[in-house]
């Protein structure tokens, strides 16, 4: 049986995730049905977080995570990943991330931003007319459907 993969990226904080949205993510990614793959961009912070969660309600047969290293290894953390691209640039690998999913999960730490690594990946998913759900720190969740 060919089970359909849904491709879901995640950009977030480097501050971490607060209660609020780790609780709001971890029932957004349960609400997902079927096969998936995550991409994340491997660094301290909410990229982290969202790898343990997918490792942890996602059985192995039904999960496959893809990492998308930073070139600057400041904040850089070494994930168990099923696969990992070439390191790159934070703009060109969160770009990266939105080219290869189907949907962009966003754990911001604030409202929209203009010099913020997490606003700038979700502008670039809105202009590539991508599914996006925005989880603000209070939890609260924001869906914008680039197919509208």
């Amino acid at each position: 049986m060919n089970q359909e993969v849904l491709k879901v990226g995640f950009t977030g904080t480097q501050n971490g995730l607060s209660s609020e949205q780790r609780s709001a993510l971890l029932v957004t990614l349960l609400d997902l049905t079927g096969r998936i793959e995550a991409h994340h961009g491997m660094c301290a912070g909410a990229d982290h977080e969202f790898h343990d969660i997918i490792r942890d309600n996602y059985p192995p047969d039904n999960r496959f995570i893809v990492g998308h290293p930073p070139r600057d290894k400041k904040n850089y953390v070494a994930c168990e990943v099923d696969d990992t691209r070439d390191a790159k640039r934070y703009d060109d690998r969160n770009r990266d991330i939105v080219n290869e999913s189907q949907i962009l999960v966003a754990c911001p730490k604030s409202a929209e931003l203009t010099r913020s690594g997490t606003w700038s990946t979700v502008r670039y998913a809105r202009s590539m007319a991508k599914t996006i759900k925005i989880i603000l720190p209070n939890g609260s969740i924001q869906i914008e459907n680039g197919s509208e």
